[in-house]
């Protein structure tokens, strides 16, 4: 069946059913000749099909409800709903027969008045009729205008609600003529009047301007009607309005909010941080209120919701001179007043350590901006995914501590015995530490009258320390040297750290990077140079660990994993013969590992006579969160970091504890490692 389109004036065409009336004055009818090739009218039609038919990389979603009546409506979508056909959508909606989207049209070159009535072809509109064969529309885009035709009387309503997956708002003025255009008001009881909302930006309510809605019914006088007071009536957020302006801008909103990523908050596996710009149009400061908001459930078939995003919100410490973040949940928003006509940056970034379960696993949500008039109620999606660990990580650890065990003489204790009113010191002497407690050790015979015992560190009483044995408190213990004592100043250990696509996690000597040998040649890691392709070496880098022995690969069975909160542990044993042990030296005789007595010279003693073997064993606490005064962006993600802790045996008779810090970066999400 032909559909008939009468005109606004100013070129906006409204869908008309053959047969009906045309709207009455002040409407007059144009036509819209706009060249194009085949080509392009095939990429038009098949957009909103590709658009369906795209996996959604995330998805924040939210249910809106639209009040329609029979006959002709207007509404907007501040999302896409795009996961179903409009057919799927509106399946149990029988009232809905038809809906017509409006496309902007910014590439237009000429009006001309005509008499004639464009059919629906026309590039302005995409057409969705229930039961049709060439319809033009197949899903519902987002940020566009709709006229939707529903069955039955003006006085027939029907509550309809479209899930959406919510998106930033946007707004283009492209028409000298008519645009037909929503707005993310704000309902607090009402919505606010126009003349409220458009304060910023008045000329598209100038008095020599139009604006119309619709209202139900067929088209005539009564739909869409004429808006005569801007000051009584509202912008509702789920209609769509015609401007008869002759302007051209991108207002939406009296705040103009724009997010670095034009997606909106989208952290990914590896985002830490997401700034949004406010810019505040009006010439009065604005107290603006932002809050995180849970996200519907996803529909069938679409990437299920796990939980709400955790963000964090960044701020400077000008005490410190160190930024800080803060958890922003519903019970704390972030507020902030914006200055008239000026703008503020707002950074956002995502608590990693929260984020978990199967890789890829969605987490999503909203954040919403209101401002304290009560005008404007804009949601921007939020999203992140549970990040993979799998990839190279390079850093170093920070050595503080290494066991002292030379014992130190910290503590003193003296004893006195009391007999009747004499007072005499019977001990007092320096006791060794190295102990988590301490002896007044034998005293001198005799069991007249009482002891008194007091215990001193660095010459000064302890309070309270007055029994034959003292307990030591962990700083004690720290600084005796019986787990370590601090060194003067730290020192690096570079580390190399490689986890594969299982989780595996390989500490290596050496890794390199660049194009493999083995075919198709693509960029890899290798841990020897034999792997790379050969004329391609120069451009490769290479990546060294001197502490561990040439081509060192640690991934034995030892236990814990590379996550936020575990420990990994690995070591590696270095035989009494090895070229690498400390103690084997071809050319010096007492470094040999040879019996002296014995006339073969190529006989070797068991370990420890010259040479001992020396086993090390490293134990890595990846911390759930960033340490204080260490940057909390892109922590679990693209930064790790935590305790070090290292254990040394056989170059004493006891073994000897390193400690320290480690912070590791990835260079690389490669998950796969060649290692011969």
């Amino acid at each position: 069946m032909k559909t008939n389109l009468p005109i606004l004036r100013g070129g906006a065409r409204c869908p008309q059913r053959a047969g009906a009336s045309p709207v009455a004055a002040p409407v007059t009818v144009r036509s819209l000749r706009l060249p194009f090739s085949p080509s392009l009218l095939l990429s038009l039609l098949l957009l909103p099909l590709f658009l369906l038919l795209t996996p959604s990389a995330h998805a924040q979603w939210q249910s809106t409800t639209y009040t329609l009546r029979g006959g002709w409506n207007s509404i907007y979508l501040h999302g896409e709903a795009t996961h179903a056909s409009i057919d799927a959508l509106f399946a149990d909606r029988p009232e809905i027969i038809a809906i017509w989207r409006w496309n902007p049209n910014p590439s237009q070159t000429q009006f001309s008045i005509s008499s004639l009535m464009p059919n629906q072809g026309t590039p302005e509109w995409s057409v969705w009729t229930r039961g049709g064969t060439a319809n033009t529309l197949t899903a519902l885009t987002g940020q566009a205008a709709y006229l939707v035709e529903c069955t039955g009387a003006v006085s027939n309503t029907y509550s309809v609600p479209i899930v959406q997956k919510v998106q930033p708002p946007r707004s283009t003025w492209v028409r000298n003529g008519a645009n037909l255009l929503g707005f993310p008001t704000r309902f607090t009881g009402t919505y606010p009047p126009f003349a409220n909302y458009f304060a910023t930006f008045p000329v598209a309510i100038a008095t020599n301007s139009k604006i119309y809605r619709y209202a139900g019914g067929g088209f005539g006088p009564s739909n869409p009607i004429q808006v005569f007071s801007t000051t009584s009536e509202t912008v509702d957020r789920t209609q769509a309005y015609w401007f008869e302006s002759a302007v051209v801008g991108n207002f939406y909103a009296p705040l103009e909010i724009s997010p670095s990523n034009l997606d909106g908050l989208i952290y990914g596996r590896n985002g830490s941080l997401v700034t949004v710009r406010v810019r505040n149009r009006t010439a009065a400061a604005v107290n603006l209120t932002v809050a995180p908001v849970a996200s519907d459930p996803a529909p069938v078939g679409q990437d299920q919701v796990t939980a709400a995003v955790p963000l964090t919100y960044r701020t400077f410490n000008t005490a410190t001179a160190a930024y800080e973040f803060r958890a922003v949940n519903a019970g704390n928003p972030v507020g902030v007043v914006i200055g008239p006509q000026s703008a503020v940056e707002l950074s956002f970034g995502v608590d990693r350590a929260l984020i978990t379960g199967a890789t890829d696993a969605l987490y999503a949500s909203l954040l919403r901006f209101t401002d304290g008039g009560n005008l404007m109620d804009v949601y921007l999606p939020v999203s992140a995914r549970v990040t993979s660990l799998a990839g190279l990580w390079i850093g170093d650890v920070a050595v503080t501590n290494v066991e002292n065990r030379t014992l130190a003489r910290l503590h003193t204790v003296q004893v006195t015995r009391t007999v009747g009113t004499v007072v005499t010191t019977v001990l007092s002497r320096a006791v060794r530490s190295g102990a988590t407690t301490l002896g007044a050790a034998t005293l001198p015979t005799g069991t007249d009258g009482t002891l008194t015992y007091q215990w001193k560190k660095n010459d000064q009483n302890i309070s309270g320390s007055t029994a034959a044995n003292l307990t030591l408190n962990a700083a004690d213990i720290t600084a005796s040297g019986a787990f370590g004592s601090t060194v003067p100043r730290s020192f690096p250990l570079r580390v190399l750290l490689h986890v594969d696509n299982s989780g595996v996690a390989r500490v290596l000597q050496q890794v390199f990077i660049g194009k493999l040998a083995a075919a198709p040649n693509s960029i890899g890691l290798c841990t020897k140079e034999s792997a790379l392709k050969a004329d391609e070496k120069a451009a490769a880098q290479r990546f060294v660990s001197a502490h561990l022995p040439p081509d060192k690969i640690l991934v034995d069975g030892s236990p814990g994993s590379v996550a936020l909160g575990q420990t990994l542990t690995r070591f590696y044993t270095l035989a009494h013969t090895d070229s690498t042990n400390p103690f084997v030296h071809t050319y010096h005789p007492d470094h040999d590992n040879r019996d002296p007595s014995n006339p073969n010279p190529a006989f070797r003693t068991n370990p420890g006579v010259e040479s001992p073997t020396i086993t090390r064993t490293f134990y890595f606490t990846f911390a759930a969160s960033a340490p204080a005064g260490t940057s909390a962006q892109g922590w679990g993600s693209s930064v790790l970091g935590g305790t070090y802790t290292e254990t040394v045996s056989g170059l004493h008779r006891q073994p000897i504890t390193a400690l320290g810090s480690f912070e590791l970066r990835r260079v690389s999400e490669l998950g796969e490692l060649t290692t011969n």
